[in-house]
């Protein structure tokens, strides 16, 4: 017997390492990846190892039933042929069983094993459409779902950021395997698409109008999203236009190059809005303004915060090292947000920022910039020596210049110098930015620059920023090395920036930028019930507005923070530890210009009643209102708007066309009160009527609603960052 017990234990010690070997080929398979390698190998072969020990145990018994070793062999290899279907040969192998009780125990696990195997194996076949038709079931029914389309890396991310509290994500794309793998691998719901998308969904998905549903496009080609965006566009209409909902049916989130926005916006404007054009940038762009607005580390040195202005002495400064996309949007949204006013004569003036480009290329020819920004700089050449037929016009919102250099150029550090230190005895104040190329190229230039910094006695008055893509590098390397000792901070972290669900749906930013487009309706339609306000604003917001309209909201929303710096406040979640300061924060704004509340209340929000003459006070209510009226020409300037003439502006349908990008309420805060007078005159109301300077006061009025509404309150600054 000791032979037999020497041959089962060599049998079980495989059975063992081939049950260890199968585990942890899975279970420490590198990543995603690695984990699917293993799992198709199973699937082309390694599930047979199993079963090689059945030929010596089979062996075994059928040469101590007295068969020759060459025919127990054979007939060792045809039981073992049996096993694979799970025919167990146990009259074979009975004998040998009630002789030796290891042998017995061996031939048990082995059975065992071998009904695992079949098990596991049927799995890795079936186990994916399974898993999916399940998982697509309870998909399908959800309230709110969110169907990514296309399957790339960057989808994979929007998936995994996908909560469950919050919706089911489901992939959809044209039937690779891989994907599938994927999908049951992450345990997500997962569906292949052919054919017209709109078609696809309206066949799988019942009662749209009454559920959410996103879809975000990311095929990671332009021309697809843009086919697809033209398919969802029926379904759009064919849903939505009989009842309109902030949070009910189809919404598109298709991602796209800058140079190829207007395509896009075809769309946007034709789905009045159900359709939202992505640019990964302008999210970018987004959440640097949001994360370090230009007020930031500006102390009592910079800001005078009894009035709530920049002081004159202070020179603010922006450079840009590379203006590629990122660096454009990063301009295009600052200009349009970091607008700032001082005093001076007892005036409120315009106290602009100073915008340094160093690139090789020049931006002067830029397509986008052409359209955008610089469109108001060509207008004004036009309106020359024709100012008499314009409002008052307002001055450019940056003072921008280039350097066509590279950084490897002597010249280049000493433009850049000079660029930061301070002039005519001013304080400088500068934000430096790096995005030129990759992650470390970027890195090892923020680097050497911040040793300049250094050199050169500027750290203390210049800000350095580094864009780094990678998430990983930025939190395991740059945060934790050198950020911390070369004083310069990171942004652009796409996974936690761009491809997050909350990001791209916006739905923070949006939802804020709504609840304020609805105190304007409410303040606009005095004396309505709450339905007739909420519906009103949805007809605007997804009716009459345009694109350009909506971004308008988001971006006043993002200057709030910069705003409440000013005045040495800020705002944090209500679970910060900070205590709230709403209170405090009123008694200083309302200083010598209380708000005249009418008594009313809309969704907690206290309505305002704003008379014409009350818009004379010099305070810093009013001083905020200047600015934020100079932030929206800012805006408007920054997205290619023009301001109409007098003339215009005097027939109901032409002074607002934003359709040809021209609006007559581009003028200055003065300005703002002729305008109200020729509306007046032309429609037969009352300048009371016509105002629209109230709406550059009502931003910081509802201040504190809006932010708590949105899940913030308003705390004060850090005592140390006000030095």
């Amino acid at each position: 017997m000791s032979f037999t017990n020497t041959v089962s234990a060599i049998c079980l010690v495989y059975m063992a390492a081939v049950v260890v070997f199968t585990v942890m080929s899975v279970a420490c398979a590198p990543g995603r990846k690695g984990k699917l390698r293993a799992l198709k190998n199973f699937k082309r072969g390694k599930f047979i190892l199993i079963y090689a020990a059945a030929i010596p145990l089979y062996w075994l018994a059928h040469t101590f039933n007295g068969e020759p070793v060459g025919g127990a062999l054979l007939l060792a290899i045809k039981s073992c042929v049996d096993i694979v279907v799970l025919k167990y040969d146990y009259s074979s192998a009975a004998a040998l069983m009630q002789a030796n009780t290891f042998y017995r125990i061996v031939i048990d696990i082995c059975f065992v094993l071998v009904a695992v195997n079949a098990v596991v194996f049927v799995l890795t076949l079936v186990g994916e459409r399974l898993f999916n038709f399940f998982a697509n079931r309870r998909s399908l029914r959800a309230e709110k779902v969110y169907l990514v389309v296309g399957y790339n890396e960057q989808n994979l991310a929007v998936l995994r950021s996908v909560k469950k509290e919050t919706g089911r994500a489901i992939l959809l794309c044209g039937g690779e395997k891989e994907a599938e793998d994927d999908a049951f691998l992450a345990k997500r719901s997962y569906m292949r698409w052919n054919g017209s998308l709109d078609a696809f969904i309206e066949k799988r998905f019942k009662n749209l109008a009454e559920r959410c549903v996103h879809v975000v496009v990311n095929t990671g080609k332009d021309e697809e999203n843009l086919i697809l965006c033209k398919q969802l566009s029926r379904l759009i209409q064919k849903l939505n236009d009989a009842a309109l909902s902030e949070d009910r049916g189809v919404f598109v989130y298709a991602f796209g190059a800058p140079e190829n926005t207007s395509a896009f916006v075809h769309f946007v404007e034709k789905s009045k809005g159900r359709i939202r054009f992505v640019n990964k940038y302008r999210l970018v762009a987004g959440d640097f303004v949001s994360k370090y607005p230009y007020t930031m580390y500006m102390g009592e040195r910079e800001l005078d915060f009894e009035h709530a202005v920049v002081r004159q002495e202070v020179s603010l400064g922006v450079v840009f090292i590379g203006f590629g996309k990122a660096n454009q949007s990063l301009f295009l949204t600052s200009a349009a947000n970091d607008q700032f006013v001082t005093r001076q004569n007892g005036q409120i003036v315009q106290k602009a920022v100073r915008y340094t480009v160093f690139d090789r290329k020049d931006s002067h020819n830029d397509k986008n910039l052409n359209h955008s920004y610089f469109r108001y700089r060509e207008a004004l050449r036009e309106i020359e020596g024709h100012e008499e037929e314009y409002l008052p016009l307002p001055p450019e919102p940056a003072d921008i210049s280039f350097f066509r250099t590279d950084i490897n150029d002597n010249k280049f550090y000493r433009a850049l110098r000079e660029c930061l230190s301070a002039k005519d005895g001013g304080l400088p104040y500068n934000y430096v930015i790096i995005a030129f190329g990759s992650d470390m190229e970027n890195l090892d230039l923020a680097d050497k620059i911040s040793a300049k910094l250094k050199e050169w006695e500027l750290s203390d008055t210049t800000h350095l920023f580094v864009k780094i893509r990678s998430a990983r590098l930025s939190e395991q390397v740059v945060a934790r090395e050198y950020a911390e000792e070369d004083g310069f901070r990171t942004f652009g972290e796409e996974d936690r920036v761009v491809y997050d669900i909350e990001r791209i749906a916006g739905e923070a930013a949006e939802q804020m930028a709504w609840r304020r487009h609805l105190a304007y309706t409410a303040e606009y339609e005095r004396g309505a019930s709450a339905e007739a306000v909420r519906a009103a604003a949805l007809e605007g917001w997804y009716g009459r507005f345009r694109q350009l309209q909506r971004e308008a909201n988001i971006f006043a929303c993002l200057s709030l923070r910069s705003k409440l710096n000013m005045l040495g406040f800020d705002y944090a979640p209500i679970s910060d530890a900070r205590p709230a300061a709403e209170e405090e924060f009123m008694e200083k704004y309302t200083a010598g210009d209380p708000i005249r509340y009418t008594g009313g209340e809309l969704n907690g929000k206290k309505l305002i009643e704003y008379r014409n003459e009350d818009f004379e006070r010099d305070s810093v209510r009013k001083t905020f209102a200047v600015q934020e009226h100079q932030r929206w020409n800012a805006c408007m300037i920054s997205h290619g708007v023009i301001p109409s003439s007098k003339e215009a502006i005097a027939r109901p349908d032409r002074g607002k066309r934003l359709d040809i990008r021209r609006h007559g309420c581009l003028t200055t805060f003065e300005g703002l009160k002729e305008y109200a007078r020729i509306v007046a005159r032309s429609s037969g109301k009352t300048e009371e009527q016509t105002d629209v300077i109230r709406y550059d006061y009502q931003l910081m009025d509802d201040a504190a609603w809006l932010l708590s509404s949105n899940g913030y309150k308003i705390v004060r600054r850090a005592e140390e960052d006000k030095k």
